[in-house]
């Protein structure tokens, strides 16, 4: 989730719209919430995104029941290749 700042041009008002056009409907997506983003400033943003979310088809589950599901068949269980290296900004 990108939290609204200056030098990412994210504002608050398009919060909860950016960050539903970024999950990717096809596959598990994991949204890392900060304290700053559902507590105190930004908490009516993130409300907003937890009532819209369903309507665009984002469906909420509980992690673990994820993890148990995938490791009864470890094969379905995603893989991919970490790389160490720098990013811009």
């Amino acid at each position: 989730m990108l939290v609204p700042s200056p030098h990412n041009g994210m504002t608050p008002d398009r919060l909860a719209p950016e960050t539903i056009k970024r999950f990717d409907k096809n596959r598990l997506n994991v949204l890392t919430v900060h304290a700053e983003v559902e507590g105190a400033v930004y908490f009516p943003r993130f409300h907003e995104l937890i009532e819209e979310a369903p309507a665009a088809g984002v469906e909420f589950v509980f992690l673990p029941e994820e993890a148990r599901a995938l490791l009864r068949d470890p094969a379905r269980v995603p893989c991919d290749t970490i790389r160490q290296g720098n990013l811009p900004g």
